[in-house]
C-alpha cells in the first residue's frame, strides 16, 4: 500500500485543499479551472501562473529546491499526467480531473469568454506552440 507520508491536509479559508508531494490540489474540474481563471481576469492582480503537474515535475521538485519553490508559488496546479491522477487515487487524495496543459490552452483559445484577453506561452522547445 502506498505511503501516506506524502499527503497533508490543510484548511483554506474558502475551501479545503489537500497536498500531495507538497503540491496543493483542490479537486479541480475543467469548469472550476475555467471559473477560477475568469475570476482572476475580472480583477487581475499581478501574474497568474498555472502549473501543469506531471510525474516528471514531481521528481524534479524532489531534487531541485528552486524548482520546487517556483512550482509551489503558482496560483493554480492542474493534473496533467496520468501518473499524478493514479497517485491521487492510490493515496486517497482527490487531485481533481485530469486536465492537461494542451486542454488548458485549447480552452483559453476557443472559449468565447477568453476572446478579449492576450495569451502568453512560456516554455517548451523549438516550435511547440505552432
Amino acid at each position: 500500500k502506498a505511503s501516506l507520508k506524502y499527503v497533508a491536509y490543510m484548511k483554506n479559508t474558502s475551501q479545503a485543499q489537500q497536498k500531495m508531494f507538497g503540491i496543493p490540489f483542490r479537486g479541480a474540474t475543467s469548469e472550476s479551472i475555467r471559473e477560477n481563471i475568469l475570476k482572476y481576469l475580472s480583477d487581475p492582480q499581478g501574474i497568474y501562473v498555472i502549473q501543469s503537474i506531471n510525474p516528471e515535475i514531481c521528481v524534479q521538485m524532489a531534487s531541485d529546491p528552486e524548482f520546487k519553490k517556483a512550482v509551489l508559488s503558482s496560483q493554480m496546479h492542474i493534473v496533467d499526467g496520468v501518473g499524478v491522477a493514479v497517485a491521487g487515487r492510490m493515496l486517497g487524495v482527490p487531485v481533481g480531473e485530469r486536465f492537461t496543459g494542451v486542454d488548458l490552452v485549447h480552452m483559453v483559445l476557443t472559449d468565447p469568454s477568453f476572446r478579449s484577453f492576450r495569451v502568453a506561452l512560456i516554455g517548451g522547445k523549438g516550435n511547440v506552440a505552432e
